[in-house]
């Protein structure tokens, strides 16, 4: 989404769930900013994307296994086999107004990673994970985090913190291995040992590229497969 060109209506959202309507597996979306903190009013933004995108089944496919969290239904865990998938509301941009062709709007802080509505969103979305890898560390060995942003310039420290603390307190007693996949204008690359964690990996994906990369993991061997270009052709 583009919201100068778009402004956020309604029929973008439409349009972008619809394109995924001949998708033949399920299909899990995480906010970005361009969906909402950075629309011209946020709150509408918001609520589209939480009709179309939030609750979205490609062709009606139930998402078996999917739980959401209380309050924050964008939040998502996926547990399979020895892989937890996590999403998260992690977006970048910032700035304390939104403005429209007329006026500005007050966005409730939204939109501040100043603010306090900024700071609850990352505890609850730390919380979110710290809940499910305590409920199922001893059947796992890899947690993926989905987010739009990373720690750029530190407005995402509220989560990453503890979070890399808790990695660590984690592997004392037993090994989990942890990627952070978060969207890039550059082309893809991997982060080792990411806010100088050994267990911890960012993969950047280049945004807007077709197809978007599969990542294989492969729990029994402990690989990890990723691949750009080749594996719709299959």
């Amino acid at each position: 989404n583009d919201p100068a060109k778009s402004q956020c209506n309604v029929q973008s959202y439409q349009d972008f769930s619809s394109a995924f309507t001949s998708s033949s597996i399920p299909v899990l979306f995480v906010p970005g900013e361009n969906d909402w903190n950075e629309c011209p009013v946020p709150q509408t933004a918001w609520q589209n994307w939480i009709t179309y995108l939030s609750s979205y089944n490609a062709n009606g496919i139930v998402k078996p296994g999917v739980q959401t969290q209380n309050g924050r239904p964008e939040n998502f865990v996926l547990k399979q086999g020895k892989v937890m998938f996590i999403g998260l509301n992690m977006v970048g941009g910032g700035g304390t107004k939104a403005k429209t062709a007329t006026t500005t709007i007050d966005n409730n802080g939204v939109d501040d990673p100043t603010s306090s509505a900024w700071s609850e969103r990352l505890v609850q979305n730390y919380e979110w994970v710290n809940t499910n890898v305590e409920m199922y560390r001893t059947s796992i060995e890899v947690v993926v985090l989905f987010g739009n942003s990373a720690d750029e310039d530190g407005i995402n420290a509220a989560f990453f913190d503890p979070l890399v603390d808790a990695i660590t307190n984690w592997n004392k007693l037993q090994p989990l291995v942890f990627l952070y996949i978060t969207k890039s204008d550059e082309q893809w690359s991997i982060k080792q040992q990411y806010l100088g964690n050994k267990k911890l990996m960012r993969i950047n994906i280049e945004e807007s590229l077709l197809p978007p990369m599969q990542i294989v993991i492969d729990t029994k061997q402990d690989k990890l497969r990723f691949d750009q270009e080749n594996w719709y052709k299959a």
